[in-house]
């Protein structure tokens, strides 16, 4: 991972990374700094000279190395180091002067680098040139972190739950002012946060997250419960606890994972059995009521004549016949989407006028019909099981 990028006047691209990525105090690191050319042109380069400040600059910084007589530095391209002393390594080409082509690099690498053992943000300075005061330096900056674990321990008190229910987690940390911490999870399946001021995700508010101090461990012990909105839907939950220290971003991350949690595929087979219909489909017999749709299903309906005293309730069959009209309007949850109605009318007693309508969840479903079940019918089909009838109802008017 990069510590730094930076790109100078001459327009070559400097990279300085750092293994370990996160360089702690006393720790034995290796230094790689890549220098690119990015662009179309090729870039003369008489050599570059790379300074660790052996001194405190201030009193919120360090040195990178109280140690620099360790260091063993090499470049490679037919570069070589040349006269190096105690934090100033000088790599020059192998001719005076050396055209770096479009998209070339050198590299050098600086090893059994001890990192200081004082905490904080080093600045190396890297020039143009064989000589360290041959122009304006470019600063590459490389945090050396506190000693000991920052964060310990990170997990949620269950790694299974219920749809629906909230989560613990539970950490502790250095004590440790410099250091600053944000946590982010994401528990539905738009995968959605609040937004931030900076146009990034809100992390968790700091006087959400309960901490306390163990005076035997000289830590703090702290744990954080998700809020009922919150509650998880994603089948797999991911939360991200970073430590922020002079601008390094440490991450942990931990997960649950959720019963019958809700899911978002593009391509699904299917070699086995699967259950998508409900097994009971549900009459819809008030048409005084708007119904509303809270999942995607059929509506199914027939309609036929009666004869005037079956109309009637009389058992006798006439031969005049009554034609029976059943009405169906869905509304779209989205106004830009389609809206449909349905007439169907009964053409004979002895036959069914039948219709299937698809419903998209979140839709008005409004009817109107004979109240006579030996003539008319409108059946809901929810699909999905264990959801109740999949309808909400509203009385007209409220």
């Amino acid at each position: 991972m990069t510590t730094c990028t930076v790109d100078n006047t001459s327009g070559l691209r400097y990279s300085l990374a750092t293994s370990p990525t996160h360089l702690a105090v006393s720790e034995e690191a290796t230094l790689t700094l890549t220098i690119t050319n990015p662009t179309d042109q090729p870039i003369a380069c008489s050599g570059f000279t790379l300074t660790f400040p052996l001194e405190l600059p201030t009193h919120d910084t360090t040195v990178l190395t109280s140690h620099p007589e360790t260091i063993n530095a090499a470049a490679d391209s037919g570069w070589h180091i040349t006269n190096p002393e105690h934090g100033v390594y000088a790599a020059a080409p192998p001719a005076a002067t050396t055209d770096l082509a479009p998209g070339k690099r050198i590299t050098l690498t600086l090893n059994r680098v001890t990192a200081s053992a004082d905490p904080g943000a080093a600045t190396l300075f890297l020039s143009d040139g064989l000589h360290p005061t041959s122009q304006d330096p470019t600063p590459l900056r490389v945090v050396v972190w506190p000693s000991g674990p920052i964060v310990d321990d990170f997990h949620p008190t269950s790694l299974n739950v219920q749809r629906g229910e909230q989560v613990t987690l539970k950490w502790n940390r250095i004590k440790e002012s410099a250091i600053t911490y944000a946590l982010y999870y994401y528990p539905h399946t738009d995968g959605q946060l609040p937004i931030g001021r900076d146009g990034g995700p809100e992390p968790i508010p700091d006087e959400d997250l309960r901490g306390t101090y163990d005076v035997n461990s000289q830590r703090y012990d702290v744990d954080y419960t998700t809020k009922d909105k919150d509650g998880m839907t994603n089948p797999t939950v991911i939360f991200a606890l970073n430590a922020i220290y002079q601008g390094d971003v440490k991450s942990y991350v931990t997960y649950v994972q959720t019963t019958r949690a809700d899911g978002e595929f593009y391509n699904v087979g299917v070699s086995g059995a699967t259950t998508v219909l409900n097994r009971t489909a549900h009459p819809l017999r008030d048409s005084s009521t708007v119904y509303r749709a809270s999942t995607d299903g059929f509506l199914v309906g027939w309609v036929k004549e009666s004869d005037s005293m079956s109309a009637q309730g009389t058992a006798t069959t006439g031969q005049e016949y009554v034609t029976n009209e059943l009405q169906i309007q869905v509304n779209a949850p989205d106004a830009t989407d389609c809206s449909y109605f349905h007439l169907v009318s009964g053409e004979r007693e002895s036959h069914n006028s039948n219709v299937t309508i698809p419903v998209a969840a979140g839709s008005e479903i409004i009817f109107e019909g004979p109240a006579d079940d030996r003539v008319c019918e409108l059946l809901w089909h929810p699909l999905g099981t264990d959801i109740g009838t999949g309808l909400d109802g509203e009385q007209e008017g409220t």
